[in-house]
């Protein structure tokens, strides 16, 4: 998990993150993407917005460990919504600490 943080650190610095309203907008018109996936996004999401730095921490982190695994994969297949979900993750997850 420190490696990912410490690659997600770099990564969150040279590109911008797409937003919130784009990443769920087309993750929810794909049909690759998971709707359970959407749902702990915004769950994740709605902590942040209420101030609730731990939780959105732990929510972003949980995600972040779930989806790093996959990343690379989802690269070659083609998943962008799934890969934007993840550049937002980790924007956030830079944005927490």
């Amino acid at each position: 998990a420190l490696l990912v943080r410490e690659q997600n650190k770099r990564h969150s610095t040279t590109r911008n993150p797409p937003s919130f309203r784009t990443v769920v907008r087309d993750a929810l018109t794909s049909k690759t993407t998971s709707p359970q996936l959407v749902r702990r996004l915004q769950y994740a999401e709605s902590a942040f917005i209420r101030g609730d730095q731990k939780a959105a921490s732990q929510r972003f982190g949980r995600l972040r460990d779930d989806l790093a695994p996959h990343q690379q994969r989802y690269a070659q297949d083609g998943r962008d919504p799934e890969i934007a979900i993840i550049e937002f993750v980790e924007s956030r997850l830079a944005d927490l600490e």
